[in-house]
């Protein structure tokens, strides 16, 4: 139903490019948008403001079916993860293009646990130019024995997918 040629002008980017999946996002009386662009996503307001977050800002995607709900869980845990509710006409590129992006941008994923009894989930992520980068999650406090595994960990992660020391 929407299009890339039926997306409202707001969602132009400052490059001047639509974006290449676009849904609205209920109350659709209220104007907010959702859109994937290739490095980026964006929720956009009728006034074209818009919060940019890279794929890779997000630890997963996911959707309801029952409800029409996509979930948007961010990396950083005090990140409250993010909702949308979009009407049941909506075509569902945007949501598998969002959902797709955030996956493609997890290259290797490996759990961990530290000295202290902290739990670390690594992963290897890209970036929108392709390059690669780490990313170690402890969702609980660690102390200063684990600093030192930390660091083991995120040799193994570079190591894994050949990243070099630099």
């Amino acid at each position: 139903m929407f299009g890339r040629k039926k997306f409202p002008a707001h969602l132009v980017d400052d490059a001047g490019h639509m974006p290449a999946a676009a849904t609205p996002v209920e109350p659709e009386s209220e104007g907010v948008w959702i859109a994937g662009w290739d490095g980026f996503m964006a929720v956009v307001a009728p006034d074209g403001e818009r919060d940019i977050y890279s794929w890779s800002d997000f630890e997963a995607g996911s959707w309801d079916d029952d409800t029409n709900t996509l979930a948007l869980t961010f990396v950083h845990p005090r990140n409250a993860p993010m909702s949308f509710a979009i009407p049941r006409d909506a075509d569902g590129t945007a949501i598998t293009m969002i959902r797709e992006r955030i996956e493609r941008s997890i290259v290797y994923r490996q759990v961990e646990e530290l000295p202290s009894g902290a739990i670390a989930r690594g992963q290897v992520r890209r970036n929108p130019d392709d390059t690669l980068f780490t990313q170690i999650i402890i969702d609980s406090e660690i102390d200063e024995t684990d600093q030192e595994a930390l660091d083991a960990f995120e040799g193994q992660l570079r190591e894994a997918v050949g990243l070099d020391d630099a």
